[in-house]
């Protein structure tokens, strides 16, 4: 039977979901909250529905009690990120990446700064740690937020410090792409007290699942796992297409995690290190067997950074190149992914020109993502080295 490999996979069985519901929920947010609490070493964790939801809360509760109204990101990132900034009432101001390690370029940094930044928002892209961000923590005046977008990058580490401990606020994402996948959800930590009161306030106001919310939710759990199986991808990647979030959603709303949400998490962060080192590891063969091949370009990862690849981005010198790789790696069942088509200024009116952001625009043109989940092992990473070097 012809297996087919998706782009993403969660590192979740059924098994792990029907221990999930036996777990006492009642202690399950607490018990997830001192998990994510022990990365951070953050005294305030809170727990959503969603990692742009945890964003969106940072922000309200900046604004609130802020003058300032200016939120600077990377100008290839998550589309996501804009919604949460309009929706916050704030306006989004681009920094252009760069195509040494896909982050943001800290060079240019001080002059997306303005006396109307309220935040400056530092996405560790794919995976891999802003190996500077100690450094990119001094670059921002104190009176403006330092925030980590770990969404991608959860189990990642700079000099030995996890991310999410180097910004003020510092917010992560389980949907069932992430690393650490409970296939929906996402959390917001910090050490700030004030802003911590402002978050927990409005999350105490946000609506709770209800019990047969619980329900769908479990069935939709299964039916993800299940459909990210090799041997049944298969069969149901057309189906699965209309399901993939290729554009930003128009709108979001606000939810505290689920109870079966949280339950998942206390069961699979006993076994998340050996998620995480085996992206890395994963990630690290690919880095490798790849680096020296022509027409190629691949992130520098600095000796004080720990990736934990959430896909593993391969920018090629030529679109045709590309076309041609992600065609082979699909026929011999391996689905790549182009990621975000367009960098944020193409992607919204924000008042910025076309050829604005160069590094972003080439980035977006060149770019696909090779899967690197635990799931893999060398014989799968071997095979899709193979159709890149032929």
């Amino acid at each position: 039977m012809i297996r087919k490999f998706p782009i993403i996979r969660p590192a979740v069985t059924l098994r792990d979901i029907g221990q999930a519901i036996f777990v006492n929920w009642d202690t399950s947010a607490d018990k997830f909250v001192e998990y994510i609490t022990s990365q951070t070493n953050k005294k305030f964790v809170y727990l959503s529905d969603s990692g742009l939801a945890a964003f969106y809360l940072a922000l309200v509760a900046l604004k609130s009690s802020s003058e300032r109204r200016e939120v600077v990101i990377p100008a290839y990132t998550a589309g996501s990120l804009v919604v949460a900034v309009k929706k916050a009432g704030l306006k989004p101001v681009l920094v252009d990446i760069s195509l040494e390690d896909f982050n943001l370029d800290c060079r240019l940094l001080a002059g997306a700064i303005s006396h109307n930044t309220l935040a400056v928002v530092a996405v560790h892209m794919f995976g891999i740690p802003i190996h500077d961000s100690a450094a990119l923590k001094t670059m921002i005046p104190p009176e403006v937020c330092f925030i980590e977008d770990c969404c991608q990058a959860q189990g990642g580490r700079v000099n030995d410090l996890a991310v999410g401990s180097f910004g003020q606020i510092s917010f992560f994402s389980f949907n069932r792409g992430k690393n650490f996948s409970v296939l929906g959800g996402g959390a917001i930590a910090t050490d700030n007290e004030a802003l911590a009161g402002e978050i927990g306030k409005t999350l105490r106001h946000s609506p709770e699942y209800r019990v047969f919310q619980e329900f769908g939710l479990g069935e939709k759990m299964c039916f993800s796992v299940m459909g990210t199986n090799p041997y049944i991808y298969n069969w149901v990647n057309s189906l699965a297409a209309g399901f993939k979030e290729n554009a930003p959603p128009d709108d979001f709303t606000v939810k505290r995690l689920s109870g079966l949400g949280t339950a998942l998490g206390t069961v699979l962060m006993r076994k998340s290190a050996d998620f995480f080192s085996a992206r890395n590891r994963n990630g690290e063969y690919l880095f490798n067997r790849l680096k020296y091949l022509p027409g190629l370009r691949l992130a520098e990862i600095k000796p004080d950074i720990y990736p934990v690849y959430n896909r593993f981005p391969v920018l090629f010198e030529t679109e045709e190149n590309l076309e041609k790789k992600q065609n082979k790696l699909w026929r011999a069942g391996f689905e790549s992914s182009r990621m975000y088509l367009s960098p944020l200024h193409k992607m919204f009116r924000l008042g910025y020109l076309p050829q604005d952001f160069p590094q972003a625009n080439y980035f977006a043109q060149h770019l696909l993502t090779l899967p690197v989940y635990p799931a893999l092992g060398e014989k799968e990473l071997s095979r899709m080295i193979k159709i890149l070097q032929s």
